[in-house]
């Protein structure tokens, strides 16, 4: 979700108080020596930013002013594991923006609202995942990706929603209360494009995905 829309220095600063310190904990804690040894890692770290600002490119445009468009960040997430996804995120909105020459103010709203609160729920729902005793394989790739597509877009809602109510601008706010209801129109096909590729990395090279636990979810017992 995005605005056509400029906004001025002290809307940005909300985003930017959120969004830098995030990427600042991300460089900090992102797995460096092990991107550095694996350069297959490296290549599917580096093809996720290009592939999710291409997907993102698959967008809906509202009065010339409001962009929705699927996010896919479940998948990034449950793949590089937090501190990642975020760069990744991150990286494929500054593609986004070189692409489409949106306006670069409403960059640090993206932010928040497309990686930073995206990311931080689906790493809550991986780690409630991780702890519950019988959890298995289903649970992992239907409870993150599919399932997980529903509190992430509540949770980008419901961020947007505050966002514009906090910066007090009340075209953006009407626009998107009159058609947040696409939100829940967008959360099967969003569940269903991060559970098949969930799936069929997890099936084919799960020691590619990061938050992957093969002793948990695999575990006959």
């Amino acid at each position: 979700m995005s605005f056509l829309t400029v906004l001025n220095f002290w809307q940005m600063l909300p985003g930017l108080i959120l969004a830098i310190p995030a990427l600042l904990w991300g460089l900090w804690h992102a797995p460096w020596k092990q991107l550095h040894q694996r350069q297959e890692r490296q290549h599917l770290f580096f093809a996720s930013i290009l592939l999710l600002a291409l997907f993102w490119q698959l967008q809906i445009e509202i009065r010339d002013e409001l962009l929705l468009h699927p996010i896919a960040m479940n998948v990034v997430t449950m793949m590089f594991g937090a501190p990642l996804a975020l760069l990744s995120g991150s990286g494929a909105l500054l593609l986004t923006h070189l692409f489409n020459q949106q306006p670069w103010s409403v960059l640090p709203f993206e932010l928040v609202t497309m990686v930073l609160v995206p990311v931080a729920v689906v790493s809550l729902l991986l780690k409630l995942i991780h702890r519950i005793p019988d959890s298995n394989l289903f649970f992992y790739l239907f409870g993150a990706a599919f399932f997980g597509a529903v509190p992430t877009l509540l949770a980008v809602g419901v961020s947007s929603w505050l966002y514009l109510l906090w910066i007090d601008n009340a075209g953006l706010l009407a626009l998107f209360e009159e058609y947040a209801y696409l939100l829940l129109l967008m959360m099967f096909p969003e569940g269903f494009i991060n559970c098949a590729v969930a799936t069929v990395v997890t099936v084919l090279r799960p020691d590619l995905m990061k938050t992957f636990d093969e002793e948990k979810y695999l575990d006959d017992k």
